[in-house]
């Protein structure tokens, strides 16, 4: 175990599995200026053109279905799309072609690629380049949509994503780049769909992933000084989510909160909320509470950005009205 930063962990997901199988690639734009934040600085040096793009069209369109058709003709590819914003140029090929081509070809095609996306607030960079819209791709069937909150889980969830037979969407938090954690040496899994208790706790079941992982744990450490025990649940993974996990956490607290940087209104809390009440409701002592984002094109000026993106206070206020801490949720 080492410390490192998020990007350190990301780029040594991404070395390992270049230097460990010639199939994979990356297609994208700015490969040979290193990505947008530095995930591939000097790759296409060390690994050459034919490995990593150094110059493509700016079509997310292009080079993702590029990538699909390579997955399909037995590469296995990484589409680096650097703003999750603009997956949407890529609905086709992603969607259409390489999400059901498993299903279509009756299991004869596999569609072993990665899309590698940034995402979220933080940078004052509106709503062009702020999105959290993992959402829209969890509805797709045949994609699977990974979400890493700690330095670990980046390196972990990567790794599991490119050897991944079928498409992973890998979306990663750019505000937490610079975050350090311990990270496990060498070659290291997470699994897609596996959640983590990140701090447990017997009062209350904050459910959350990506982004909102250390504003969720700030909120728990808070609350904890109140008297108020939260048991913060990781679920890393939003396509396929742990279920079980929820489940059990929430028979323990009688009580749920969902948290996340995606709107709140159809957002993926609505799934998870509606899961626990079908499959759980008599466990419930307190109504399920979402905390989201608002449902506004995200601000550019930075007090407003904040305000669009749950914050502590936000989330404490939603512990407090479950547990039904009158004075503190009524302030």
């Amino acid at each position: 175990m080492a410390e490192q930063r998020m990007l350190m962990a990301i780029r040594d997901a991404l070395i390992g599995e270049l230097e460990r199988d010639d199939m994979v690639c990356v297609i994208g734009d700015g490969m040979r200026r290193g990505g947008s934040f530095g995930e591939f600085r000097d790759m296409v040096d060390h690994f050459g053109p034919k490995r990593l793009t150094p110059v493509m069209p700016l079509s997310e369109m292009a080079f993702v279905g590029m990538a699909a058709g390579a997955a399909m003709s037995g590469l296995r590819p990484i589409a680096y799309v650097a703003f999750m914003d603009f997956l949407t140029l890529a609905m086709d090929p992603l969607i259409h072609h390489a999400g059901i081509a498993h299903y279509i070809s009756m299991g004869q095609l596999d569609v072993p690629m990665t899309v590698m996306t940034s995402y979220g607030t933080g940078r004052q960079t509106g709503p062009q380049h702020s999105k959290s819209t993992e959402q829209v791709f969890a509805h797709a069937s045949g994609i699977k949509v990974a979400m890493p909150g700690t330095p670990a889980d980046a390196k972990g969830l990567l790794t599991s994503a490119i050897r991944d037979d079928n498409p992973v969407i890998y979306a990663y938090p750019r505000m937490l780049l610079g975050d350090s954690g311990e990270v496990p040496d060498g070659e290291y899994f997470v699994p897609l769909g596996l959640g983590d208790v990140k701090r447990p706790g017997k009062d209350v079941t904050l459910v959350t992933w990506g982004s909102i992982v250390p504003v969720a744990l700030e909120t728990a450490k808070a609350m904890a000084a109140q008297g108020v025990s939260v048991e913060v649940v990781d679920l890393r993974s939003i396509v396929p989510w742990d279920v079980d996990l929820v489940l059990e956490s929430v028979a323990k607290t009688s009580r749920l909160v969902i948290a996340h940087e995606a709107n709140r209104v159809f957002g993926p809390g609505s799934e998870i909320s509606a899961t626990v009440a079908e499959r759980a409701m008599d466990l419930l002592d307190a109504p399920i509470i979402r905390v989201g984002g608002e449902d506004v094109p995200i601000p550019f000026n930075p007090v407003l950005e904040r305000a669009y993106k749950p914050q502590t206070a936000d989330i404490a206020h939603a512990i407090n009205v479950v547990v039904g801490n009158a004075a503190f949720a009524s302030s």
